[in-house]
């Protein structure tokens, strides 16, 4: 970015005059929007044209005294605000690409987060907030992770993947695209560095509508993003038919926030109207392995842990083996066998059935009557029964130890001592 600072001007009317609202319209004691920063800008423009050839640059932004009232919320202050495609003539031609920002912001707001987002509108961002609905948070610059950070405004959100490949910021060949009927393992890496990697994925919502698809990144809380009140893998769904498409899918339905949208390792996102599923598999660092699936309605029964209660058991002592199964897929899993195996010899078997999302437990009770170490292995559906959508994780196995216990009973010298 190049530009040039021209000097303060003076103005024929005062700030107030500017900045005057007309009840819950702001600036715009005369009609909406915006009239009075408009005549602002008509007033302005002209005399700065002797101190910058206004010509040579895309943009003007106009940075006027005292504070907005975006964060003062007083009637007289200017409200921040873009024009775009609406000229201003002067005498080095016509200009139609201007911003107003303000000198101070209230409270002990930062102006940095304002001039930030407003920027993003000289580029041709939309704004991503409502003042009736929060559909992006903290999460973007261009909704209300302008105020992000202490104080308010100091560290700005960085922009989600919708606003850089809008802006071309993400090349395609950082970009994986997931259609219908695939299954794909993506690793993914945080959009606020540069990487030689993959910084998003799309996944097409349905094939016969391009104007819907969901995003899929990771968010880290480093540089601006560092004030950020969490981390980790952020899904976005866009409707690019709406003015401003982008909604952030929260990955924690129980609270009221978005502040824990970001899905961590072991979560997922189901979408049963369009058949898919996006599922959080591992990390490692700061990237993340994400598999999307958008096959057909199918079941994937998995065996989610296998556990022994206590690890260590010693011979005649009841140990408490627990399996839990689960099923990821986006089908009810009709009945289905679950054998557990001990040392390759079967141990127990129980015949299940999983509606989408169901998990169930199954607990057993183990004696060994010697001591050495036993191999448990339990296989989900060993006779096809399921047309499943993954195989891979229908089995787990876990080695136990059995050992004996050794108790030294220590007497006084010369009484000998016991071993048991």
């Amino acid at each position: 970015v190049v530009g040039k600072v021209a000097g303060w001007v003076r103005l024929p009317y005062k700030m107030a005059e500017y900045g005057a609202d007309n009840g819950p319209f702001v600036d715009c004691q005369n009609g909406c929007p915006y009239p009075h920063t408009w005549q602002l800008l008509r007033d302005a423009a002209p005399m700065i044209t002797s101190q910058v050839n206004i010509a040579d640059y895309q943009q003007i932004v106009v940075l006027h005294a005292g504070y907005g009232e975006e964060s003062s919320s007083v009637a007289k202050d200017i409200w921040s605000v873009t024009f775009l495609g609406q000229p201003v003539m002067t005498s080095q031609g016509t200009f139609d690409r201007f911003s107003v920002v303000p000198e101070f912001e209230a409270r002990g707001f930062d102006t940095l987060g304002v001039y930030a987002h407003e920027f993003g509108h000289l580029l041709g961002l939309p704004d991503l907030y409502s003042r009736t609905l929060e559909e992006v948070g903290p999460w973007d610059l261009m909704a209300r992770g302008a105020w992000n950070g202490k104080p308010p405004g100091s560290s700005p959100a960085e922009l989600l993947a919708w606003d850089r490949i809008f802006l071309s910021w993400i090349t395609p060949q950082h970009i994986v695209n997931v259609e219908k009927q695939s299954r794909m393992n993506v690793t993914i890496e945080p959009i606020e560095s540069p990487s030689s990697g993959v910084q998003a994925v799309t996944v097409q919502a349905s094939p016969q509508d391009s104007k819907h698809y969901y995003l899929v990144e990771v968010r880290q809380q480093v540089g601006f993003d560092a004030a950020l009140p969490s981390s980790g893998v952020l899904i976005t769904y866009i409707d690019e038919t709406k003015s401003s498409p982008v909604k952030v899918i929260d990955g924690v339905q129980t609270t009221s926030t978005l502040n824990d949208a970001p899905f961590q390792v072991g979560q997922k996102y189901s979408d049963s109207r369009n058949n898919l599923v996006i599922y959080i598999a591992a990390t490692n660092g700061s990237s993340f392995s994400v598999v999307v699936d958008t096959m057909s309605p199918s079941p994937d029964v998995a065996v989610e842990s296998l556990t022994l209660d206590p690890p260590t058991v010693h011979p005649n002592n009841t140990a408490s083996l627990t399996v839990r199964i689960a099923n990821e897929g986006n089908l009810k899993a009709k009945p289905f066998l679950a054998s557990v195996y001990l040392n390759e010899t079967l141990f127990a078997s129980r015949q299940i059935s999983l509606n989408v999302g169901e998990e169930q437990e199954i607990r057993l009770s183990w004696t060994p009557t010697a001591g050495g170490t036993s191999v448990f292995k339990v296989v989900l559906d060993a006779e096809n029964v399921l047309s499943e959508s993954n195989k891979e994780n229908n089995m787990r196995t876990l080695r136990a130890v059995v050992g004996y216990a050794l108790t030294l009973q220590l007497r006084p010298p010369g009484a000998g001592a016991d071993l048991q």
